[in-house]
């Protein structure tokens, strides 16, 4: 996503979240062919349907971005 490349994923919990929140792809049931082989097709086919803002994307899923919300939750799990 932060080259700009749609996913199709799972529809899982952890799976499905980027999706969800980006915008960026398409979610397919789980253990469902032909639902994965129409989301591909579908991302494939309409790549502008599925895009997003990258650098928003980027700078929300960086590195560093991540490492400082985890540090937060530490802090707050341990006071």
């Amino acid at each position: 996503m932060t080259c700009g490349t749609p996913a199709v994923a799972s529809d899982l919990p952890g799976m499905r979240q980027p999706i969800l929140q980006t915008g960026m792809g398409k979610i397919f049931q789980m253990g469902d062919s032909e639902k994965l082989a129409q989301a591909l097709i579908d991302v494939l086919s309409n790549p502008g349907a599925h895009q997003g803002n990258v650098p928003q994307i980027t700078s929300r899923y960086s590195p560093e971005t991540i490492a400082e919300e985890y540090e937060a939750l530490f802090r707050e799990l341990t006071n």
